[in-house]
C-alpha cells in the first residue's frame, strides 16, 4: 500500500531468485522471470500461482515485457529475454502458453525489453552493446543500435519517435526510432546509468545510476531538474507513478524509496476532472492534515492530564481535612488518577481506618487495666 507504506503481499519461490517482473495492463496477472529459466505468473490478489512456462530460456530469465493486451480476453502476448541472449515471444491463453517466435541475435544477456503501444514492435537491450527493434507482426529485425557500452535500460518516447538508452558508459543517448541514427548524448553522472523511465507527456524523464542517485531530467533540454539522494547501493529500477506525483526507486541494498515529483513534472489532476491536486502541494496538504490531527490528540491528552491532576489534588485535600497527616491519597494504588473507582472507595477506606484505630485504642486500654 503506497499510502500507508505497508506490505500487502509477498510472493516467494524457495531457493530461487526473481530477475524481472511485469504486470498486465488491467492488473490481472503478475508475470515474473526466474533464474531457473522459468516464467511464473501469479494472481495479484492472493499470490497464487496462475501458470508456469517451463524451460522458457535455457538459463535465467533476465527481462520481461507484457504487450498491451487484455489478459481477461485471451490470447495475450508477452516478450521475454534471457541470459542466453535470446528474445522470445509468447502467446498466453486460458488453457496453455505457446512459443510464437524465438530471436537469437544478441550475444550477451538481454537486460531490458519495451513494447510499443500498438504491440507492433518491441526493442531489446543487451549487455553486448546492441539494441534491436523487432517487428512483432512479421517476426523480423527492423533496426539495430550499437554503442561501446553495456546497455542497462531502454525506452520509447511517448510519441515513439525517439528511443532513450543508458548503460555502463555513464551516458544517456537519444536515438531516432525511424532509422536508428544517434541524435544526441548527455552525460548522466559519475557512474554507470542503470534505469530509465519517462512521463506520459514526454517532457521529463527520470534516471537511476550506480552512484546511488535518482535524477529528474528535462527531456528536450537534457538538463537535470532535481536530484534525490538516499540509496546506499546502486539504483536497480525506478518508475514514475501513474498520477505522476511520485517516483518509486529500488536499490541494490534492498531499499524502496518513494520520491515526490517536482511540481513542473506533476500531472494536473484537477484540470483533468479529478478532485486531487497536482504536484507536491497535495502531499503537503496531507501532511499538514496529519499534523493537525496529531496536535488535536496531544491537546486531548494534555487536557485529560490536567483534569486528573485537579481531581487528585481535590482528593488529597478531602483526606487531609478528615484525617490530617494520616494518609496521602496520591501514594495509594486504589486512589491513583488512573483508577476510575477511587472516589467511590474513599468513604469506605476512611471508615476502615477509623475502625482499625478504635480497635487499637481498645486493646491498649485493656493492657493498661491489666
Amino acid at each position: 500500500n503506497t499510502k500507508m507504506r505497508q506490505e500487502l503481499l509477498r510472493i516467494q519461490v524457495p531457493n530461487l531468485e526473481c530477475g524481472c517482473i511485469g504486470i498486465t495492463p488491467n492488473g490481472g496477472t503478475i508475470v515474473s522471470g526466474w533464474d531457473d529459466g522459468k516464467i511464473r505468473a501469479f494472481f495479484p490478489e492472493s499470490g497464487r500461482l496462475k501458470f508456469v512456462i517451463t524451460d522458457a530460456h535455457t538459463e535465467s530469465v533476465t527481462a520481461l515485457a507484457v504487450c498491451n493486451d487484455d489478459d481477461s480476453n485471451p490470447p495475450w502476448r508477452m516478450v521475454s529475454g534471457g541470459q542466453d541472449g535470446r528474445v522470445r515471444v509468447w502467446s498466453v491463453t486460458s488453457s496453455h502458453q505457446s512459443l510464437v517466435q524465438s530471436f537469437k541475435e544478441h550475444r550477451s544477456p538481454v537486460t531490458c525489453i519495451r513494447v510499443t503501444k500498438d504491440n507492433e514492435q518491441c526493442i531489446s537491450a543487451s549487455a553486448d552493446g546492441s539494441c534491436i527493434v523487432w517487428d512483432l507482426q512479421r517476426m523480423v529485425r527492423l533496426l539495430a543500435l550499437f554503442e561501446p557500452t553495456v546497455f542497462h535500460s531502454v525506452l520509447y518516447h511517448p510519441d515513439e519517435s525517439q528511443i532513450l538508452t543508458c548503460g555502463s558508459n555513464h551516458q544517456i543517448s537519444y536515438w531516432d526510432a525511424y532509422d536508428g541514427s544517434a541524435i544526441r548524448v548527455i552525460d548522466g553522472g559519475k557512474a554507470e546509468m542503470t534505469a530509465l523511465d519517462v512521463d506520459p507527456q514526454g517532457e521529463l524523464f527520470v534516471s537511476g545510476s550506480g552512484d546511488m542517485l535518482v535524477k529528474v531530467w528535462h527531456y528536450d533540454d537534457g538538463v537535470t531538474t532535481a536530484v534525490g539522494k538516499g540509496h546506499s547501493g546502486r539504483v536497480n529500477a525506478l518508475r514514475i507513478s501513474p498520477d505522476q506525483k511520485s517516483v518509486v526507486s529500488v536499490g541494490a541494498e534492498g531499499a524502496i524509496f518513494v520520491w515526490l515529483m517536482p511540481e513542473e513534472g506533476a500531472r494536473d489532476m484537477a484540470a483533468e476532472g479529478y478532485s486531487a491536486k497536482a504536484g507536491v502541494k497535495d502531499e503537503i496538504d496531507d501532511i499538514q492534515q496529519e499534523i493537525s490531527n496529531l496536535n488535536m490528540r496531544l491537546l486531548s491528552v494534555e487536557k485529560l492530564t490536567e483534569i486528573l491532576a485537579v481531581n487528585t489534588n481535590r482528593t488529597n485535600a478531602i483526606v487531609k481535612d478528615l484525617k490530617p497527616n494520616y494518609y496521602d491519597v496520591s501514594r495509594s494504588p486504589l486512589l491513583s488518577p488512573t483508577n476510575t473507582s477511587s472516589m467511590n472507595s474513599l468513604d469506605r477506606m476512611i471508615d476502615r481506618m477509623e475502625k482499625e484505630k478504635k480497635k487499637k485504642a481498645t486493646k491498649k486500654n485493656k493492657r493498661k487495666r491489666k
